[in-house]
C-alpha cells in the first residue's frame, strides 16, 4: 500500500462530485469524478487532486509515486543548493606583529578553506597603540592576499580592508577574479 500525505487527495478519497480534469496536452474538461476515475484506471495511473481551493476542484492524471519520488528530489536539490559552502564564512585571525611561522599557519589554513569553496574572513587585531598604525595591518593583509592569490581573490569594491575600532577586515572569496 502507498503512503499518501494528509493534505494530499488521491483516487477514491477525492470527495467531491464532478472535477476539471486537466489533459497531457494541457486541455481542461469537466467530468464527473467516477469518469475521471475510470479514465485513471485505464491508463494505469491515479487521479491526484492538484487544487481543491477552486470550483470545481482541479485533478490530473498521474503516476503518484513518481510524482512524490521527483517532488522529494527537487526539495532535496534545493536544500543542497541553500547549504552552498559558498555562503560559509570562515574567520582567520592575525595581529600586526604576527611571528613568521604563525603566518604561514594561517596560510596554510586559508588555502584549505578556499580550496573546499569557503569564504575567509581575514581580521587584524589591533592592541593598545597598534591601532595608530593602520598601514601595518595594510601590509599584513597585503602579505596574504599575495600568498593566497592564486586561489582567491578579494571582493572589496575598493579593494581596501575595512577599518572597524581595534579591527580591520576584508572577505577573500575562492576562485581567480
Amino acid at each position: 500500500m502507498r503512503k499518501i500525505k494528509p493534505n494530499e487527495l488521491l483516487n477514491q478519497y477525492i470527495r467531491a462530485e464532478s472535477v476539471k480534469l486537466i489533459l497531457d496536452d494541457g486541455e481542461q474538461v469537466i467530468l464527473s469524478k467516477d469518469e475521471a476515475l475510470a479514465r485513471a484506471k485505464d491508463a494505469g495511473l491515479d487521479l491526484f487532486l492538484v487544487s481543491s481551493a477552486s470550483d470545481p476542484p482541479v485533478a490530473k492524471i498521474l503516476d503518484y509515486s513518481r510524482y512524490r519520488y521527483e517532488k522529494e528530489k527537487k526539495q532535496k536539490d534545493a536544500h543542497k543548493k541553500s547549504n552552498n559552502k559558498s555562503n560559509i564564512l570562515k574567520e582567520l585571525k592575525l595581529t600586526p606583529r604576527i611571528g613568521l611561522h604563525d603566518f604561514e599557519v594561517r596560510v596554510k589554513h586559508g588555502r584549505e578553506f578556499l580550496s573546499k569553496g569557503y569564504k575567509i574572513k581575514l581580521t587584524v587585531f589591533f592592541k593598545g597603540r597598534e591601532g595608530t598604525h593602520p598601514e601595518l595591518g595594510h601590509a599584513i593583509i597585503a602579505q596574504y592576499l599575495e600568498k593566497i592569490a592564486d586561489l582567491g581573490w578579494t571582493d572589496s569594491p575598493t579593494l581596501r580592508p575595512s577599518l572597524l575600532g581595534r579591527q580591520m577586515s576584508i572577505v577573500i572569496v575562492p576562485g581567480r577574479k
